[in-house]
């Protein structure tokens, strides 16, 4: 066994990771065509919807500055977004706002081949996000993000200090 490998292997939030997130979220969202800032607000509020007031069990647990996950998941996500269209599961729109990106109809009916409970939570997840967020622009999402990044993930500054007594 190759510990060196093992050490180097990231868990969560890899491009293939993020990849079949973003196209659950593009699923449930179709037809409305999303904008890359969109999809990094609107997997990390996947990921972590217990962040939100009245969201759901979140998909992974809490953990300390896990806010920065937003600054960082772009690269990942753009990485996830060539290898969706380099499989035509997305496709990229060209609109006056910028580029956008869309599932396509073997994007859309390859989700349901998904059955494992990680994905039939991130299914339930994605309705709840849908049914929250699909009116609201890129700027009203950035307004949530901007008033509440301090808080996610600040939970456990206070503990940390506690502990260090």
């Amino acid at each position: 066994m190759n510990l060196e490998l093992e050490r180097n292997t990231r868990l969560f939030n890899t491009p293939l990771e993020i990849s079949l997130r973003t196209l659950f979220i593009l699923t449930k969202f179709f037809p409305k065509d999303l904008e890359l800032e969109t999809l990094i607000y609107l997997d990390y509020f996947a990921v972590h919807s217990n962040d939100l007031r009245g969201g759901p069990q979140s998909l992974h647990p809490k953990y300390p500055f896990r806010s920065s996950e937003i600054v960082v998941k772009r690269d990942i996500l753009q990485k996830g977004l060539i290898y969706l269209i380099s499989k035509e599961l997305v496709e990229i729109k060209l609109a006056d706002e910028g580029i956008k990106y869309a599932a396509t109809n073997i994007g859309r009916n390859i989700i349901s081949l998904f059955d494992s409970r990680y994905a039939k939570g991130l299914s339930l997840i994605c309705n709840w996000l849908f049914e929250r967020f699909y009116d609201l622009s890129e700027n009203d999402l950035k307004k949530i993000v901007d008033t509440n990044i301090e808080k996610w993930g600040g939970e456990f500054s206070n503990e940390a200090r506690f502990r260090s007594i």
